[in-house]
């Protein structure tokens, strides 16, 4: 027998004392004064950020310096969405996994039709597994409904944020032997026999012309590539495509 959801909340962040509660509950032991509740965390001594060597740094800088100062960012469920804090804070808006295209079609048409003034590109980020996952039908709608937003695609070759776990565009094979296969360039991962799916041929393949695929480590190409199609009236996709340090850093060992 499982119990779960009977015992915690269905919504919303778990705290000591519910988790507490619960396991009084499942115990079926009362404890009228919980010592938990009055526990003093210390206090962090800064905000979570990317790790060092996230190709993510260079990304949202370069996205930062290249964009006009009116520009509405969307982020998306992934590691980037620390993005929207300190030093970067270019996250407008954070819903949940998928969003970032489907609010970005809205804005960019919403903009276009209330604003008499001309206002720049919304900008979206989303993760090469939340794109698998549930961003391609946003981006059909895009497509379908003349929207024209600019789609940065992060393509780090793993699903970071919740223990490179694999997706249809890498494969990982255990925990303790990293080996992945992606389309991205390094020289750190041995060739498999299984075929990654390209995300840029998915993208191609929803009817996006306006496709362009820049290195993440590489800042003056994700500038240039986001100056070219900011004054596009159509959808344009930016992949950027670098390895996860800690995954480059597993291969390496």
């Amino acid at each position: 027998q499982i119990f779960g959801k009977s015992l915690l909340p269905t919504i919303g962040e778990l705290k000591p004392e519910q988790v507490m509660l619960a396991l009084l509950k499942f115990t079926k032991k009362k404890n009228k004064k919980l010592p938990i509740s009055n526990l003093q965390l210390p206090k962090i001594k800064h905000l979570p950020r990317f790790c060092p060597g996230c190709p993510y740094w260079s990304v949202m800088a370069a996205v930062k310096r290249a964009a006009p100062a009116q520009t509405i960012f969307g982020g998306d469920i992934g590691c980037y969405m620390l993005a929207g804090l300190p030093p970067h804070q270019i996250q407008d808006y954070l819903f949940c996994m998928g969003s970032s295209i489907g609010v970005a079609h809205g804005l960019a048409k919403s903009l276009e039709k209330n604003i008499k003034k001309p206002s720049p590109k919304p900008i979206c980020f989303i993760g090469d597994s939340t794109f698998f996952h549930a961003g391609i039908p946003a981006l059909i709608n895009t497509i379908f409904n003349k929207s024209h937003p600019l789609i940065i695609i992060l393509d780090n070759g793993t699903t970071a944020m919740t223990g490179h776990q694999p997706n249809p565009g890498n494969t990982v094979r255990s925990e303790t032997d990293y080996q992945l296969s992606w389309t991205g360039p390094t020289d750190l991962i041995p060739d498999l026999d299984e075929k990654p799916i390209a995300l840029e041929e998915i993208v191609k393949a929803c009817g996006v012309k306006n496709v362009k695929v820049v290195n993440s480590f590489q800042p003056n190409e994700i500038e240039a590539a986001v100056k070219e199609f900011l004054p596009l009236k159509e959808v344009a996709v930016i992949i950027c495509r670098g390895l996860c340090a800690l995954l480059a850093k597993s291969l390496k060992k």
